[in-house]
């Protein structure tokens, strides 16, 4: 008799356990994890989830950081290459092509300009922000300064090198790079400030200072679809 108490609490104990880990097995199949442990991922979901955290962007920036010359070389080359194909679709479009098909061979020199402009420009916005550190407010005198020389200086310098380089490489030589010149430089001028000085406005202002020569390319791809469609339309005068 002493005993039986003891006895019956254990019973009741057992029988408590038992029904409690059946009601938590249970509720596990009725109501999964929201997530499974790391080490229970199979290969192709810990694949898919690796890929969906590692970006394209945030794999371009990795490799500019390693790379930045090469980065922006290449990124350059397809970039203008690409905007030179636009422009000879836009020749098509006007009628004022006078190529059958695509000419190949000028948008690979409009991309070999890219590739080789890339270190240039690279170099430009460091020593430009070296010596005129980017301010903390956007919009200041150091900025109008950096753009006085950016559109007042480099741009009309650097426009002068494409027709140039551009005249050279087509096979016109001396002569040619003169008479392209003389034919498209004032007007390409003007029309590079009404797309460039707000756009380096932005680029100098609220650009990132590693993201400038990117955000440069893709402005230059819609300035070399301009500069395409002028430098190769005909010239009666």
């Amino acid at each position: 008799n002493e005993a039986s108490p003891l006895l019956l609490y254990h019973q009741v104990v057992t029988k408590s356990s038992k029904e409690d880990s059946k009601s938590d097995i249970e509720s596990s199949y009725q109501n999964p994890p929201s997530a499974a442990p790391t080490n229970a991922l199979t290969p192709e979901t810990r694949t898919e989830s690796t890929a969906s955290e590692v970006s394209v962007w945030q794999k371009y920036n990795t490799q500019l950081d390693k790379h930045p010359l090469l980065v922006k070389g290449t990124t350059a080359f397809f970039v203008l290459g690409l905007g030179d194909l636009c422009g000879q679709g836009v020749e098509h479009l006007m009628g004022t092509s006078t190529v059958h098909g695509v000419d190949w061979i000028r948008a690979v020199r409009f991309g070999l300009f890219g590739l080789i402009g890339a270190p240039w420009a690279h170099y430009y916005f460091y020593y430009l922000d070296y010596y005129f550190p980017p301010t903390e407010r956007p919009l200041t005198w150091t900025t109008l300064l950096k753009l006085l020389i950016d559109q007042g200086l480099q741009a009309p310098a650097l426009l002068a090198l494409i027709i140039s380089a551009l005249a050279i490489l087509k096979g016109g030589g001396i002569s040619g790079m003169k008479s392209d010149m003389q034919a498209n430089y004032w007007d390409a001028l003007i029309a590079n400030w009404k797309l460039w000085i707000p756009a380096s406005l932005i680029n100098l202002a609220f650009v990132k200072p590693s993201l400038r020569v990117l955000y440069v390319n893709v402005v230059f791809f819609i300035w070399t679809i301009i500069l395409s469609v002028m430098l190769n339309e005909p010239h009666d005068r």
